[in-house]
């Protein structure tokens, strides 16, 4: 089976070919992460950061999909975080999140950091800054 994804050069490029508005992340992510790659398939963008052996990768679709995030890992936790309008569906650790869930304006996004490692996941202060740059309207 082919890999759906397509490499981007840049985001605005993914945003013109996928059909789908994405702002830019870097203001948002945490400090010393960089870009590692911006991938789209139609009505879909992926932007994955990297620092170390720590991932972050983000994405936001028109189209509603279960379980956007791609990861079906058991956690300790899941709950649900209510933060400026949004609802985030989260799993992970009581303090950490490494997957998280949410709709806004008739996108569906997924924010996931260090997949499978519980104790790894972002701090539920940059989980918020995060969702709320990931539903900003261009």
């Amino acid at each position: 089976m082919r890999n759906p994804w397509t490499k981007a050069a840049s985001l605005e490029e993914a945003s013109r070919l996928s059909g789908m508005l994405f702002p830019p992340m870097e203001a948002y992510i945490p400090v010393g992460m960089e870009n590692d790659g911006i991938y789209w398939m139609n009505g879909l963008i992926e932007v994955r950061f990297r620092s170390g052996s720590n991932t972050l990768i983000l994405r936001k679709s028109t189209l509603p999909v279960e379980h956007l995030s791609g990861d079906y890992n058991r956690y300790p936790s899941s709950y649900i975080l209510r933060h400026n309008g949004l609802v985030l569906l989260c799993k992970g650790t009581a303090d950490r999140v490494n997957v998280a869930e949410f709709s806004t304006f008739g996108a569906h996004c997924s924010i996931c950091c260090n997949i499978g490692k519980p104790n790894e996941g972002l701090p539920k202060s940059f989980l918020l800054r995060i969702s709320e740059g990931m539903a900003q309207l261009q």
